[in-house]
């Protein structure tokens, strides 16, 4: 896994009452920002797309909206927040080794990580490895909800996304306009695959 560390005092990385497991390219900052501004409906309010948005890209930054919900990669969780992370609602974007491959380079070109989108075959399979270890010691008892990539974002699941909105105990009303949003949202990631050869 990249060697990212956090400071354990970074507002940015509390563990919320929802939090999105993912991996490089899986769309973890796009998901939470689609429920930040969903549950920030219901106060009347929404976050300010311009200021977390990246259009060459298609990235999200700093789409939090904590104590509420947040974004993580396994590797950037204090272990003495494990127990923590674990009493809450938990969503994990998952895949196969084979999309993984696809989305490591996408996230590495969205992230500007030159030797990422240069990656062998072998240091991808390495760091799905890694990704899946790193699951398993954060949640041994699969304390969240799976999302697989393809059944999610690809072939956009309506009732995958109603399961996963009654999960965190969000309106399922909501599951049109969330499905909506994660089309638009994988056709430009399908737009910049293709210009890129991913």
């Amino acid at each position: 896994m990249r060697n990212i560390k956090l400071n354990k005092n970074d507002p940015f990385h509390d563990i919320c009452l929802i939090n999105i497991i993912f991996e490089i390219g899986m769309g973890g900052n796009f998901l939470t920002q689609v429920l930040s501004n969903a549950s920030l409906k219901c106060l009347n309010k929404k976050i300010d797309k311009s200021r977390i948005y990246t259009k060459e890209t298609n990235e999200y930054k700093l789409t939090n909206f904590s104590p509420i919900v947040d974004r993580f990669h396994p590797c950037n969780i204090n272990p003495e927040d494990y127990n923590k992370i674990r009493k809450q609602r938990n969503i994990v974007i998952n895949c196969s080794l084979d999309m993984f491959s696809k989305l490591f380079v996408l996230g590495s070109y969205k992230n500007n990580e030159q030797n990422g989108m240069e990656a062998d075959a072998l240091h991808i399979e390495k760091e799905y490895n890694t990704w899946q270890t790193d699951l398993s010691i954060l949640f041994p008892n699969k304390e969240y909800i799976e999302l697989d990539y393809k059944d999610v974002f690809i072939n956009i699941n309506k009732e995958r996304i109603k399961e996963m909105l009654d999960y965190i105990c969000f309106p399922t009303q909501l599951s049109n306009e969330i499905a909506i949003q994660i089309k638009e949202y994988t056709n430009i990631n399908l737009d910049i695959m293709k210009k890129y050869n991913v």
